[in-house]
């Protein structure tokens, strides 16, 4: 946690480390029976954490990208399931709002305030890749009818707004993409939730399908430039890339303060003090101390400099890519670790351990995957555009 707060920011981690502390003793439970935690997102809008992304001119709490990775990596803490939706949820806020159409905006900030509204995102589908999706929008009078289906659909249970791109049929612009992020509200005809989240990790996310069958979406819900969805959603990606950064080392730091509890009061016959004297014990646990806090360093220096009004023009993906990159790596091995140091005993359910390592896992799978990552950067870096196609030399 980085020691240099204002007294607000300071009261903000307070409030986030005392609701982790409640979602803590729930998560085991939720992941058990891939149960969505509506109890948490409850407790979440009564302390008005769901509104503190919206700009103080829209009645919201005006959070900066670096108090942002604050909260998500201390709430991450308590229950990861519970930080990955309120990252879809902040960073669509934080990152994305400029985007939408000056009504849209006024009325999803009146939903978040009033009602506890629930803004969602998703760009995967299945067979589809990220900056090419098969969903289909064809424009109609007044808005655009939509066909196709989105999956990882975080929050999908108690969504409002849901946010995805799509291909715009007949749509040809030199240098475009033909894309279009569009907003759907919950409820609409033609949209449909379907629950198929039984996962490995993050069980309790609730990352569900939404298929859409000839579904209207208004003009009003049109997010940034039509035929220029892709691109735009760039905007949002410093917000993204790092609340995943942060919300993955959050849990990555439960496990790290467990392990250390856990070794310092077990005892081995015939030892005569606990296993924390034993030297393979110390280097484990330096190891993992060192990746947690070379992590938290990338995020935080990253986060500050974007919160203070850096432009990283064209490198911006890279930047704000390392560190999700570095540190969702690291969570994965500060895990895996944290196993090996506390033993077998760690593979049972009745540690958290075994939970933490299964959603730690899932960190490296987010979009950007850590190939696509990796090759994007690299390209950057060698000047190579990455929409070169094919993607290695014919």
């Amino acid at each position: 946690m980085q020691p240099l707060l204002t007294d607000a920011q300071r009261r903000l981690v307070d409030t986030a480390r005392r609701l982790a502390t409640a979602f803590a003793t729930r998560a085991e439970t939720h992941d058990r029976e891939a149960s969505f935690p509506f109890d948490n997102f409850d407790d979440l809008q009564r302390e008005g954490f769901l509104t503190l992304a919206l700009p103080t001119d829209l009645g919201g709490g005006g959070l900066s990208i670096y108090e942002f990775c604050l909260l998500q990596e201390t709430l991450a803490h308590g229950c990861g399931a519970t930080a990955l939706g309120t990252n879809m949820h902040w960073y669509n806020l934080g990152g994305g709002l400029h985007l939408f159409t000056d009504s849209f905006r006024r009325r999803v900030a009146e939903a978040v305030r009033t009602d506890g509204a629930i803004v969602a995102s998703s760009i995967s589908e299945p067979g589809a890749s990220l900056g090419s999706p098969q969903v289909r929008a064809r424009k109609v009078a007044g808005g655009y009818r939509v066909s196709g289906r989105k999956y990882f659909c975080t929050l999908a249970p108690i969504l409002r707004f849901f946010l995805f791109n799509a291909q715009l049929e007949g749509f040809a612009a030199p240098g475009r993409s033909g894309t279009v992020t569009l907003a759907a509200e919950r409820g609409i005809d033609g949209m449909e939730i379907v629950p198929t989240w039984d996962a490995m990790g993050m069980r309790a996310t609730g990352s569900h399908d939404i298929e859409f069958c000839d579904a209207f979406i208004a003009d009003e819900c049109l997010i940034g430039v039509e035929g220029a969805g892709t691109e735009g959603g760039l905007s949002c990606l410093p917000w993204y890339a790092l609340g995943i950064a942060a919300t993955y080392i959050g849990i990555a730091g439960a496990a790290f303060d467990f392990a250390v509890e856990f070794v310092t009061h077990r005892t081995l016959h015939p030892l005569p003090a606990s296993i924390a004297y034993l030297p393979g014990t110390q280097f484990s646990v330096a190891a993992m101390q060192v990746q947690l806090e070379a992590a938290r360093a990338l995020i935080y220096k990253t986060a500050a400099e974007i919160a203070h009004g850096a432009d990283f023009g064209d490198q911006t993906l890279p930047k704000v890519t390392t560190p999700q990159y570095f540190a969702t790596r690291a969570a994965l091995e500060v895990v895996t670790q944290a196993m090996q140091v506390v033993g077998g005993s760690s593979m049972f359910r009745r540690h958290p351990l075994e939970r933490w390592y299964r959603d730690v896992r899932a960190g490296t799978l987010h979009p950007f995957t850590h190939f696509w990552l990796l090759e994007m950067i690299g390209k950057l870096a060698l000047g190579v555009p990455l929409d070169a196609q094919p993607r290695w030399p014919g």
